[in-house]
């Protein structure tokens, strides 16, 4: 009764063929091997099975894909984030570094090192380095600034004081007046020296 309603008969060759046929939503597979009679086709055999089986494994192979690839891309988008942020740590590290050194002003923090012998390492190496370079130049300019500080100190004192010395006494004799003008004089060519 199914076989009229597959359609018409598939023609085959005298071994046989196969073909796949839609009915009522279901795809069958069908068999043909036609029946030989002195020299003359008399009749055919026909044989079919339903597909639905295979149709819904393939269907649940599918669904089973999907799922492992979006599982799969779950897990590659979260490993990635891992192993980046792990890579990445020593960088957020020497800018937190860095960021304190601005902030305190102060040469003596330094970056860990990461243990292995990657760039990363390297940088942080170098980074150690020229933070040392850094220091060692601010401890001189603030020897610098407070030797300075002490030397311009004395001959500003002194010019100061022989100044307000001849403010307050106008009527100071010649010989101090000179006096107090040469000191002055002395002390603002020292300061031009220094």
């Amino acid at each position: 009764s199914l076989a009229p309603a597959l359609g018409p008969a598939v023609v085959a060759p005298a071994s046989g063929a196969f073909d796949i046929r839609q009915h009522a939503d279901q795809r069958w597979r069908i068999y043909v091997v036609p029946i030989q009679q002195h020299g003359g086709t008399v009749g055919r055999i026909v044989a079919f099975t339903s597909l639905e089986p295979l149709d819904h494994a393939i269907q649940r192979f599918q669904a089973i894909l999907l799922v492992l690839g979006l599982i799969s891309l779950i897990m590659a988008v979260v490993g990635s984030w891992a192993i980046a942020g792990n890579a990445l740590r020593p960088v957020a590290d020497m800018i937190t570094t860095a960021r304190r050194i601005a902030h305190l002003r102060d040469f003596s923090h330094r970056v860990a090192a990461t243990g292995s012998n990657d760039e990363l390492s390297q940088l942080a190496a170098t980074f150690n380095e020229m933070l040392s370079s850094l220091e060692i130049a601010y401890r001189s300019q603030q020897r610098f600034v407070a030797d300075a500080s002490h030397e311009l100190r004395a001959p500003l004192t002194a010019i100061q004081g022989n100044l307000e010395l001849l403010r307050r006494h106008p009527g100071l004799s010649d010989p101090d007046r000179e006096e107090a003008i040469g000191e002055a004089e002395r002390e603002a060519r020292r300061l031009s020296r220094l």
